[in-house]
């Protein structure tokens, strides 16, 4: 690409010929990526032929020199990707600067190699067939406990399907980690912390050139890591994992109650988040409406839903409505947003539905509840439970759920719970953002009055309650095999095909 052909003028508006020469450029480059897509299809065909020969000696060179043809052209798509990107939303100057200290250091050393080097261990004929994956993350999941951890088990879980060799490490160590570390290392993943000896810093060095993707979760937890990754493992596809977008939950909590503080903590959290949507070369996100701000704000990002599942398979039978009772709401108190919906849910909503409901109780679950909230509990047909390891059995005696969120972003593991398990759920547009719920399989409501009424109404009326328990159990079904093959359509795109999916590579 000609650097002098993509260098921002240094007038303060553009001529027209140089915007005629941008926009020349621009479709050279569409062009010289539509041809690159056309031959990395040609090659993933051959991929898929050659499968059957891939564990023949013979056939192994042939692969690896497809392959590392596949991740070069990949790298050319997405460099124009970038291009094409700071163009559209004003940024060329600063971030050509940027691009250039770390990507074009990068693919020099994905083309070239070091001088005089010795050829990097991807090449040896002893390394292992399985591709090498590292996860990076703030912290253990403890998928018992919040969404966000039962979405990192399933990531990791597909990785191993696919036949990669994975690497987990986290930044902080909490006590009572040792089961859930335990689990992973059963599921055959290898954990990487400062009690190995080895933190996320020196394990990234450590792989290097040996690392073919990498995936950091979160912006403060694998996310911190962006620019090292880049610089040390040259050839590795780099995924954003952004578990929710931050920013726009921070964004949305300044603006229900301003704060110098809040503000700050947003716009920091956005411009880092949006600089690693840039820097990596896909992002995930679990719901459309996320999808849709970050084309609004990166309109050339490569960004894939990869939707939140249950934690377990739908249930096959549901209690029925007249062994019912009560109201739940479930989710872990680390998390402000459920603090918040709580409280605001005591204050504005629940008086109103023993009003119309006195017989109903509000049944409280979920680890790490503020002292605070508990002292509201025992008291007005409020009950607090503590952390349920298990929901499936307190599911099946609630009548329904609720969601009374104000503020938050990504999709809501509590209403994919409470549908799968065939119990309605009454939410807010909030909580309902994205996840492509229709009016037949959840109520919405925003207001107090109105949430309210729809929670006695709910309550009352067996005929409604069957027919959301059935139409929001039917929308959960299916839903894993759809992540399966969203997850798959997404490594496709970066450059891995099928070939990846090793026979007998995991047990």
């Amino acid at each position: 690409m000609n650097e002098r052909a993509i260098q921002p003028s240094t007038t303060s508006a553009p001529t027209t010929d140089a915007l005629l020469a941008l926009s020349n450029q621009m479709r050279a480059d569409r062009a010289t990526i539509a041809r690159l897509r056309s031959e990395a299809a040609e090659l993933r065909q051959t991929l898929r032929e050659v499968e059957p020969l891939r564990h023949s000696g013979l056939a192994l060179g042939l692969i690896r020199s497809i392959e590392g043809a596949q991740r070069r052209f990949g790298r050319a798509n997405h460099i124009g990707r970038q291009v094409a990107r700071w163009a559209a939303n004003g940024t060329l100057r600063e971030q050509f600067g940027f691009w250039r200290a770390y990507r074009a250091t990068r693919l020099k050393r994905i083309a070239d190699g070091p001088e005089g080097a010795e050829p990097p261990a991807e090449h040896s004929r002893d390394r292992p067939l399985a591709p090498v994956a590292l996860v990076l993350d703030y912290q253990i999941p403890r998928p018992d406990r919040d969404a966000g951890s039962m979405y990192m088990i399933d990531l990791l879980d597909r990785l191993l399907r696919r036949g990669f060799s994975v690497h987990f490490a986290i930044e902080d160590e909490f006590e009572g980690d040792e089961p859930y570390r335990d689990s992973l290392r059963t599921m055959g993943v290898q954990i990487n912390d400062a009690s190995s000896g080895t933190d996320a810093a020196r394990l990234i060095e450590r792989l290097g050139e040996d690392l073919a993707l990498c995936i950091l979760t979160r912006v403060y937890g694998g996310g911190r890591h962006a620019e090292k990754v880049i610089d040390h493992c040259p050839a590795a596809r780099v995924v954003f994992n952004t578990i929710d977008l931050h920013f726009v939950r921070v964004e949305r909590q300044n603006a229900l109650a301003p704060t110098e503080e809040t503000a700050l903590i947003a716009r920091q959290t956005r411009d880092r988040e949006c600089r690693i949507v840039a820097l990596s070369d896909a992002t995930i996100v679990v719901s459309t409406a996320e999808k849709e701000i970050l084309a609004d704000i990166l309109p050339l990002s490569r960004v894939s839903v990869v939707p939140l599942i249950a934690g377990g398979d739908p249930v096959d039978t549901v209690p029925p409505f007249g062994e019912r009772h009560h109201v739940g709401f479930v989710g872990g108190f680390r998390h402000q947003p459920n603090v918040d919906a709580v409280n605001y849910f005591l204050d504005r909503i629940w008086p109103l539905v023993r009003e119309q409901v006195p017989e109903a109780k509000f049944e409280i679950v979920g680890a790490d509840l503020p002292q605070n909230l508990i002292n509201r509990t025992g008291k007005d047909g409020v009950r607090y439970l503590g952390h349920v390891r298990d929901l499936t059995g307190w599911l099946h005696t609630l009548r329904m759920t609720v969601a009374p969120l104000r503020f938050g972003a990504g999709a809501k593991g509590k209403v994919i719970s409470s549908l799968a398990a065939g119990v309605p759920c009454v939410l807010t547009s909030v909580a309902a953002e994205g996840m492509g719920l229709h009016s037949n399989e959840a109520l919405v409501a925003d207001e107090p009055a109105e949430f309210a009424a729809r929670i006695a109404e709910l309550y009352h009326d067996p005929e409604l309650w069957s027919a959301l328990s059935e139409a929001g159990l039917a929308n959960t079904r299916g839903a894993k095999d759809r992540a399966d093959q969203a997850f798959d359509e997404l490594l496709l795109g970066l450059g891995f095909s099928n070939n990846y999916a090793l026979s007998g590579a995991h047990p």
